[in-house]
């Protein structure tokens, strides 16, 4: 049951990386830049702190936590930009970089977190894909 539990969790966190960098994998260019900087009105700065502070204020996070992370989340940016902004790669091939950069930053943020943290922040990636599964109409009833 628990390997069951894995392989759907997998399965699930595959789709949120492909869900996150959608435009990317049909092919699509990026967005227009908006003032402020790229893909948005804020810089790409802001962000990194704003994920970070609601990651903290989620997950109850040390100032020697954050510190660590900081860099995690500046480096996916930079990577998944250089990825977006590659026109040499084919959809797939950008597909499967994005999953492996998914997938290697997920496996360095949860080497920080305790294991309560860890545990949570799997739970907030399961609610957030939930959500995304069931955008167009009303979340599943549970069980």
């Amino acid at each position: 049951m628990r390997s069951v539990r894995r392989v759907i969790l997998a399965a699930m966190s595959l789709g949120a990386a492909m869900l996150l960098t959608g435009w990317v994998f049909a092919g699509q260019q990026a967005p227009p830049p908006q003032p402020g900087g790229p893909g948005g009105g804020r810089p790409r700065g802001q962000r990194i702190e704003e994920r970070l502070e609601r990651l903290s204020k989620a997950l109850n996070l040390t100032e020697d936590q954050k510190e660590k992370l900081k860099p995690i989340l500046q480096d996916q940016a930079q990577q998944m930009r250089a990825l977006r902004e590659d026109s040499s790669l084919t959809p797939e091939q950008r597909r499967e970089k994005a999953r492996e950069l998914f997938k290697a930053h997920r496996e360095e943020i949860a080497k920080i977190l305790t294991p309560e943290q860890r545990e949570k922040w799997k739970e907030m990636r399961e609610r957030r894909e939930e959500r995304r599964e069931h955008k167009g109409g009303p979340p599943p009833e549970k069980q």
